[in-house]
């Protein structure tokens, strides 16, 4: 459990660097460029990059820990995470994108076997690449349970809320 709380401290991390390398590029704007300016650049570089690292290899603990993922779904199930999407700015629904996905395609013992397609999981970690992903997922779905109409699967993807729609389909 405590790589779980580790994950989401470097998640709050991440949307923090995010968050400060926006607020620094408009204060640039408007603030001749310093020294100062591109050491503040840098340190926030630098710790958005480490986050981002780190944040994947926790991540993928998580995965294969069938309790702690199953706790993840089941809370996006149950409440709202339009404050989680906005603030991590979009970043959290990679995650669960890769998380969904994995848990869908692959069996515990696969995953434990490392019987696994990296691609896959790799493409679903970019937010424009992971449209593929949606899509195997969503026909993928189509045959189980009746979905909304593409249109309306287009706007929620654009809002950042397609993933917790397909949870909470599927849940």
């Amino acid at each position: 459990m405590a790589i779980f709380w580790l994950f989401l401290l470097l998640a709050i991390v991440l949307s923090l660097a995010n968050w400060g390398i926006i607020l620094f590029s408009i204060v640039d704007t408007v603030i001749i460029h310093s020294a100062k300016a591109i050491l503040v650049y840098k340190i926030w570089a630098a710790l958005a990059i480490s986050a981002v690292i780190l944040s994947h290899a926790f991540f993928y603990q998580i995965m294969y820990d069938p309790t702690i993922s199953s706790r993840i779904l089941s809370w996006v199930n149950q409440h709202s995470t339009v404050l989680s999407v906005w603030l991590s700015l979009g970043y959290i629904n990679t995650y669960l994108v890769d998380l969904f996905y994995i848990k869908e395609k692959y069996t515990q013992y696969e995953l434990l076997q490392y019987r696994i397609n990296v691609t896959s999981s790799t493409i679903a970690m970019f937010p424009i690449l992971n449209i593929v992903i949606y899509h195997s997922i969503i026909e993928k779905m189509r045959k189980n349970a009746q979905l909304l109409s593409t249109k309306e699967l287009i706007i929620l993807y654009l809002k950042g809320q397609l993933m917790t729609y397909l949870i909470r389909v599927k849940q």
